[in-house]
Order: structure tokens, then sequence, then C-alpha cells
């Protein structure tokens, strides 16, 4: 797995030995826990308030942590850097965080690496030495998901290219635009919980292609619980040239049993949440898939 933020990666925290009464370590897991806080109550990281929590220990701390809660057994975390040829290589003690890589085993006892790099992914900021380390990984599963729908601003074009080499893209509206998706043919579009428009704060428009794909997918895809939610709150026949505008609103594919993304709905919360997944045909071919136009 490969992550990347504006946060820095910081060292493992670790307890002092002159501390018996643990009060330094009783803080730092307060801290740790309020860090978490908002990844639990709305599925994501606030970004405003992580640059405050984090400067104490960084994300190599969250990372853990999330890793240990898992079950998962860390063998080793080291900091790295990326060289000119995009290889990682082990930094210095004296030398600014950049990225860290931490090795571990699954309760499964597979052997993982999680890799964080502080990069900032903007087209002006992305590093050559990471773009080339994320073509040699040959990514099979993008999850992508950014804050303020970065992704949808002509100055992300690189990493979104990044994001549409995988075989599969697992992500909320706030990522790739459907509309982008949608040029690769051979891509299948599948839409789950419900699309909602984007929380005010955020000022961006919902988008059409997103809401005539959920429309037409109500229809293409049989899905009768979709069917009857749409005439629950429409009161008419969802498979029709004007229901557009108000599928959006409809559950399709199921509700998601978790809070997901940016939605303005916040008093459904088992409603208010969207979730895109994209597969090209070659990797999977299932007739479930639908691609919304």
């Amino acid at each position: 797995m490969i992550l990347a933020g504006l946060e820095d990666p910081g060292t493992l925290y670790r307890p002092p030995a002159n501390d018996p009464n643990q009060f330094e370590f009783k803080k730092h897991v307060k801290d740790v826990r309020k860090a978490y806080d908002a990844f639990f109550r709305h599925g994501y990281f606030i970004t405003s308030k992580m640059s405050k929590e984090l400067q104490d220990f960084g994300t190599t701390t969250i990372i853990a942590t999330g890793l240990a809660v898992m079950c998962n057994e860390i063998d080793e975390i080291q900091n790295v850097k990326l060289d000119k040829n995009g290889d990682p290589v082990v930094q210095k003690p004296e030398e600014p965080k950049y990225g860290v890589k931490i090795s571990y085993t699954s309760p499964e006892g597979e052997k993982r690496t999680i890799y964080y790099f502080k990069q900032n992914l903007s087209d002006g900021n992305l590093s050559a030495a990471f773009t080339k380390f994320m073509k040699k990984q040959k990514i099979d599963t993008s999850f992508y998901k950014a804050s303020m729908y970065a992704p949808h601003m002509k100055s992300f074009s690189k990493v979104n290219a990044l994001a549409r080499e995988a075989r599969y893209v697992v992500q909320s509206d706030s990522g790739l635009k459907v509309s982008e998706l949608q040029k690769d043919k051979n891509r299948k579009i599948r839409l789950f919980g419900q699309y909602s428009a984007p929380d005010k704060m955020f000022a961006t428009p919902m988008q059409e292609e997103m809401k005539t794909a959920y429309a037409n997918s109500i229809c293409k895809d049989g899905d009768e619980a979709a069917k009857g939610h749409f005439t629950a709150i429409w009161k008419s026949d969802p498979c029709t040239i004007k229901a557009a505008p108000q599928a959006a609103m409809t559950t399709y594919g199921g509700a998601l049993p978790f809070r997901y993304d940016y939605s303005g709905v916040m008093n459904e919360p088992e409603y208010a949440t969207n979730l895109i997944y994209a597969v090209r045909e070659e990797a999977v071919p299932d007739s479930s898939f639908v691609d919304g136009n």
C-alpha cells in the first residue's frame, strides 16, 4: 500500500524510560485517539486538524497504531526517501523526514508493506522521483479520495493520470470525475450508496454525468430496492427522462455500512454516502457492472 499526503511522517513514538507514572505516554495515547476521532466519525481525516494534531509525532505513529489495532504485527519501520530513479533508500537520522516504510505481518501470516510519503500531489509539486516510483509499482487498485475535491482541478492532472492506470479504481465523488472514468471504454462503473450534493463548504457542484449514471443504473441493473426508494421519495417512475436529477438522491446498490465522503446530507448517515467502483473489463468480466451511459 502506498499513501501520500502533506503531513510529516515523523517517527514512531516510544515511551520514555524515566516516566514511571506514564504521564507522557498517556498524553500521547490521548493525542492519537483525538487524531483518529474525525476518521471514526466521518470516514476521513480533517486536513486542518491533522496538521496540528500530528505535529508532535507525524503519520508514522498513526499508521502503526491502525495496523496494531487490526491485529497486524509490525516487523520493521524505516524512514526512507526516493533517489533520482524513484527507488526507496533508507534516510540518515539527521535528514528531514520524507517518507516511511512499514513492514508488517498480517493476522493471516502474509508479509506486507506500507509506504507513506510527504508529497504535494499538485502538478507543479509532484516530484519526478515519486512519479517514477509509482509507475514501477504497477498498481493494481487505486483507492482515490481527496480533500476539497482537488482531483476535479486542472492542476492535479498528473496524479489523476496515475490513478487511472490502475485496473481497479475505488473512490468517492471527490476522486476522479465520472466523465474521466467514462473516457475509458473498457472500464465498467458500478455505483453504491446515494449521490447527494457535496457539503456547501466545498462550493463544488454536483456532477451531471454522475446524476445520469445513477438514473440509468437504477433501470438498467433492475435494482428493485432503488426503484422503491425513488418512488417513495418522488412518487413517480424512476425510469423516465425526467428522473435523472432526482435519482441522485436515491440509494442504489444498497446502503453502505459506513459513512463515507463529504455528502451534504447529514441527517441520514446510512444514505449520506456514495462510492464508485470502476474496473477495466478485461480484469473481471462481470455482467453486473454498468457503465451509466
